[in-house]
């Protein structure tokens, strides 16, 4: 809950950004080119980005960037082979001619970046796009894939904080835009808005403004349902040029209410990115006009707490985040899932532990210790006595701290989830290390590493204090595990509501 971790798609598969398609390749005399043609096609370019999201999700990044280079070696190769074809060609040159190959070669590309941004290789994605975006347009339909090339090369460029760049490069694409759209077309607006985002983000909130109301005003015009996700950018750049009092929503009402919750969505999604002071007031905008109307469900008004949380978190508004805490508790307790009422609890201890309110953290820990017992899930269990036993510990309630740390060993390794098993171990096994208990605190360090791959984060926090033990070293190290281990846990918790 408590970081924002990258992990959604890059906005410009999930949105509702007009992705061009070249045209029908014209068919050719050469029956040789036929076949090169047939070798590759934008259904096979597409289903093999499917594969690679997949492999992706599943972990596997190296498999999932390896799928999307081979396609777009394919894909060059076929265009060599075309172009010698050409060359014998007795006919005379045309654009037509270079157009269907170039063109699946730059999809190819343009795809190939998507995976590489979304395994956080933002530098490489961005050198990748511009191959795409190297390919001269021979129609219509390749100009508007153009455009959507150097809008997703500008938010690379934005991500990397190159904003000089990235400004020239979005200025680009509204150009093009403009010329095959109009400039009174949602094509064109989508530009203006990834300019939008990409001065705001530079602190040029003025003209980060003006860009978004040209958007917003075309997008209303034509009642365009990407029309949300502007309305939500805009309330950023209006508080961020106007100031957290700034009415950001004045046509609120005019919406219809699948529209407001699509607002909500968007703007829950930019709060993973934006600076918190910026999202702090926005988001209470959105509670103060949601909150209490039944046509909200539970699930959109606890993701809006868990973001209004995280915000008033790192701003250390510590009355704002242990209120917000205390109504996603309220929130939990009739929804029949009664795990995210215990990892409401932990969200709350941990609020009352950032405000200096020993009593009521041992309260909140106590209560979702006891449903958590109640509900019989041992990785949950395991979880909420360690974070509870690290407090404790940090508190100088050592007796009490070893007793959690001791249980929570135990009911991570039966609960048969091999993170929490590592996790749970790591941190018993520290314990015992800082207090000069080195053989069993080997041993547990040991059994965390075996269960823990080498990529997970408390891996590397294991073999340093083994390595330490093992040299008869002092640890330097400080614990704060529990903010972080409970981000991860809500997190995975929050994509199916809390």
């Amino acid at each position: 809950m408590w970081k924002s971790l990258s992990s959604a798609m890059n906005k410009f598969v999930a949105s509702s950004f007009e992705q061009a398609t070249a045209g029908a390749a014209g068919k050719k005399a050469n029956p040789f080119a036929n076949d090169v043609v047939a070798t590759i096609d934008r259904q096979t370019i597409e289903s093999q980005f499917q594969n690679a999201l997949q492999l992706m999700q599943a972990g596997n990044a190296p498999m999932a960037i390896a799928t999307m280079q081979a396609v777009v070696q394919q894909a060059a190769e076929a265009c060599q082979k075309v172009a010698v074809v050409d060359a014998s060609s007795t006919a005379a040159p045309s654009v037509a001619a270079v157009s269907p190959m170039d063109a699946l070669y730059a999809d190819a590309c343009f795809k190939e970046a998507i995976i590489l941004m979304s395994c956080n290789q933002p530098e490489l994605a961005e050198i990748t796009v511009r191959k795409a975006i190297e390919v001269i347009p021979a129609d219509e339909a390749a100009k508007k894939a153009q455009a959507n090339y150097l809008s997703y090369r500008g938010e690379l460029l934005t991500r990397l904080e190159r904003f000089d760049t990235a400004e020239l490069v979005l200025k680009q694409s509204i150009d093009i835009r403009k010329a095959v759209y109009g400039s009174d077309h949602p094509g064109y607006a989508v530009g203006q808005s990834v300019l939008a985002e990409s001065l705001l983000a530079a602190g040029k909130f003025p003209q980060a403004k003006v860009a978004i109301d040209e958007a917003v005003r075309i997008l209303l015009r034509a009642r365009h349902e990407r029309l949300p996700i502007d309305l939500a950018l805009r309330g950023y750049i209006i508080k961020a040029t106007d100031g957290d009092a700034a009415p950001v929503f004045e046509m609120w009402t005019d919406l219809s209410v699948g529209m407001q919750k699509t607002v909500v969505q968007h703007a829950l999604q930019f709060a993973r990115r934006f600076d918190a002071k910026l999202v702090q007031p926005l988001l209470m905008d959105l509670h103060a006009l949601i909150d209490g109307r039944p046509e909200f469900d539970v699930q959109l008004l606890l993701a809006l707490d868990v973001a209004l949380a995280n915000a008033s978190r790192t701003n250390h508004d510590h009355a704002l985040n242990v209120f917000v805490c205390k109504r996603m508790v309220e929130r939990c307790k009739p929804i029949a899932d009664r795990s995210r009422y215990v990892i409401a609890q932990q969200a709350l201890a941990m609020a009352y532990e950032d405000a200096g309110h020993n009593e009521e953290v041992s309260r909140a820990y106590d209560e979702g210790t006891k449903v958590a017992r109640e509900i019989g899930e041992l990785a949950l269990l395991s979880t909420t006595l360690r974070n509870y036993a690290e407090w404790c510990d940090q508190t100088g309630q050592l007796e009490k701290a070893e007793t959690l740390y001791k249980e929570a060993a135990s009911h991570g390794a039966s609960s048969g989830d091999w993170s929490t098993h590592g996790r749970s171990s790591v941190a018993y096994g520290m314990f015992l290390m800082h207090h000069n208990r080195l053989e069993h605190a080997r041993a547990l360090l040991e059994e965390a590493i075996a269960h823990l791959p080498p990529n997970h984060e408390d891996f590397g926090v294991a073999q340093s204090h083994l390595q330490a033990l093992v040299r008869g070293d002092k640890c330097d190290c400080e614990l704060d595990y529990a903010a972080n281990n409970l981000s991860a846990d809500l997190d995975g918790q929050n994509s199916s509501g809390l």
